[in-house]
């Protein structure tokens, strides 16, 4: 507990994320960004800039299909750095689990690091206006929601922005959740190949939103320093108790890995960096502030942009068709697509209505514009109707041309999110579709403004609109 390198301050913040310096609204100008030192462009300058970074990255129309054959290999080091921290974090979750088990039967924990958090919440930071201490069942609610997935997993993620709202206890990912992406392999792989490859004993990195600290013990194994910021207090204890064990099993020294629990919009380093880790790139930029939090952390590192990982992220959009029968069973359900209802790569489920087209890309080593508002035409392969609108992602892990973590090869954050739009637009082969996209990095899906129109016949639709202040049944369909 007394060890040098934690720092625990259970500062806990509301759903929804602040409005910090660096994020922006987007309005009638392309780009509209303020306090973060990037010039207003106009629509035309924007677009060629935009479209040059997507051509330097070597990107090819097989690169942005659904059915492209993932090719990269990775060394047997970067397998066999994988392998061992996989197992050592499997092992102290499923220990750290049963304790948060036993919780929710006595309320006894063992953990001096979780009880004190336990003790803090409850006493001394969320009293309700008339004295009453938080609820311990509604804790325990919050505890579960981390530890257990149900069968509705829009239900389930409702309920717990409910309580961590309620409570404001909790933020960022659940501790299951950073859990599962340590089990995404090749996600995972990717990121370590790169880190083994640019990082040496000179380097001190941070790493904003990092989990159980896989990817912080990854760098540290290189020799680096690094410093780690995490939100959630649950997962930032379960990352203590992993570094620990590594630094036991001389996997690296102590005081190589910092540990931070706190608000990675709000924090301010006590030094500089040379490098940066950014693990959680959501699809399209949706759900996740990292848009903002880079913006920030990247005024305190001056390294080379080789050490900034990853590369950069291309954005796209695929007109597609889900058809009344797929349909039906998610409007049954929660109107949310998990992989039981839909393989991405199976054109019977998800037709492709329009050729993939990338029309955004963020460059992870440079500020950001905050807003996506992008306008542009593509033309339909065959007759059909159109239903839905798939946003996708490839992240560039190097300068390296066609360097990608491509669409759909991992299990989690990345997978294509298809959008359900209010009605159907039936199209000819040939016809010209015009397609409007505006939101603002961290939005959900639903509160994106999407518009889809026929050029031949004038008809349009848009997507299903959640509410702008509530979190609504999940409207966009994450594949």
């Amino acid at each position: 507990m007394a060890r040098e390198g934690i720092i625990i301050k259970f500062m806990m913040h509301k759903i929804g994320g602040p409005e910090t310096q660096g994020q922006a609204r987007v309005d009638t100008a392309y780009f509209r960004v303020e306090s973060t030192g990037i010039a207003d462009l106009t629509r035309k300058e924007e677009m060629a800039r935009v479209q040059e970074q997507i051509m330097a990255t070597g990107v090819t129309p097989e690169d942005l299909s659904r059915f492209q054959r993932i090719e990269k290999e990775f060394s047997p080091e970067s397998h066999a750095r994988y392998e061992k921290l996989r197992t050592i974090v499997l092992e102290e979750w499923e220990a750290y689990r049963a304790e948060l088990l036993e919780y929710q039967k006595t309320r006894r924990i063992k953990d001096p690091l979780l009880r004190g958090y336990f003790r803090h919440v409850r006493h001394n930071v969320h009293k309700k206006g008339n004295g009453v201490l938080v609820d311990v069942d509604q804790l325990k609610d919050v505890v579960k929601a981390q530890i257990q997935r149900g069968d509705d997993e829009v239900a389930r993620y409702v309920s717990y922005a409910e309580w961590r709202a309620s409570l404001d206890v909790e933020a960022g990912l659940t501790t299951d959740d950073a859990v599962q992406c340590v089990e995404d392999k090749r996600r995972t792989l990717h990121f370590i190949e790169q880190i083994r490859n640019v990082y040496t004993a000179d380097d001190r990195v941070i790493e904003p939103g990092s989990g159980t600290g896989i990817l912080s013990i990854a760098v540290a194994s290189t020799g680096a320093r690094v410093e780690s910021i995490e939100l959630n207090p649950l997962t930032t204890i379960l990352a203590y108790r992993i570094r620990e064990r590594v630094i036991r099993e001389g996997m690296i020294k102590d005081g190589q890995v910092k540990i931070t629990c706190g608000d990675a919009l709000k924090y301010q380093p006590s030094g500089r960096f040379s490098g940066m880790v950014q693990e959680n790139l959501y699809t399209g930029q949706f759900n996740e502030l990292q848009i903002q939090i880079a913006n920030h952390l990247l005024d305190y590192v001056d390294g080379p942009p080789e050490k900034k990982i990853p590369a950069g992220m291309l954005i796209g959009v695929e007109l597609t068709s889900i058809g009344q029968e797929v349909r039906k069973r998610i409007a049954e359900k929660t109107d949310f697509v998990a992989k039981e209802f839909l393989d991405p790569k199976d054109e019977a489920q998800l037709k492709q209505m329009g050729t993939p087209r990338a029309h955004d890309y963020i460059n992870c080593r440079e500020k950001q514009p905050v807003g996506v508002r992008n306008r542009f035409v593509v033309t339909v392969a065959e007759a059909g109707v159109i239903d839905s609108v798939t946003i996708f992602s490839l992240v560039q892990m190097s300068s390296q041309s066609r360097d990608f973590l491509r669409r759909n090869e991992g299990k989690f954050l990345g997978n294509d999110h298809v959008i359900m739009l209010e009605g159907e637009l039936e199209v000819e082969a040939g016809t010209e579709v015009a397609i409007s996209i505006s939101y603002r990095a961290g939005d959900r899906p639903d509160q994106a403004d999407i518009q889809v129109k026929n050029l031949r016949t004038g008809k349009e639709t848009r997507n299903i609109k959640g509410s702008q202040t509530e979190q609504p049944r999940a409207r966009a369909l994450v594949a």
